[in-house]
């Protein structure tokens, strides 16, 4: 229940290890709600950074194009998971969104 204190005992973890932690980390003990082992569709809203322009890249840091459906891994937070997105204009003005063969390289878009 929410509230709830309980006491969480590690086995196969050296001491050394609990001493290496500093005295003001963040131990977090996570786990999945009984819904969240089946697979769902989830819509994210991003914006290329535009940090590095092309003139101040060199010849081997090209930028290689990330097609729609391949697989990549997200992380939000503490939880990470591999997906294959598709990757959509960002028009909030419409219900419907144009599909994008690769992921934008400049601007807002959507993945699915």
């Amino acid at each position: 229940p929410s509230g709830a204190y309980v006491t969480i005992t590690l086995e196969g973890v050296p001491s050394s290890a609990y001493a290496s932690l500093s005295s003001n980390a963040i131990i977090a003990a996570v786990s999945l709600l009984p819904h969240e082992n089946k697979v769902s569709v989830l819509h994210m809203g991003f914006s290329s950074s535009s940090s590095q322009t092309s003139s101040n890249r060199s010849e081997y840091d090209k930028e290689i194009p990330v097609k729609s459906k391949d697989a990549l891994t997200f992380r939000c937070g503490w939880r990470t998971w591999s997906s294959r997105p598709i990757f959509s204009q960002n028009n909030l003005n419409s219900d419907k969104h144009k599909f994008e063969r690769y992921m934008p390289t400049g601007g807002a878009f959507f993945a699915g």
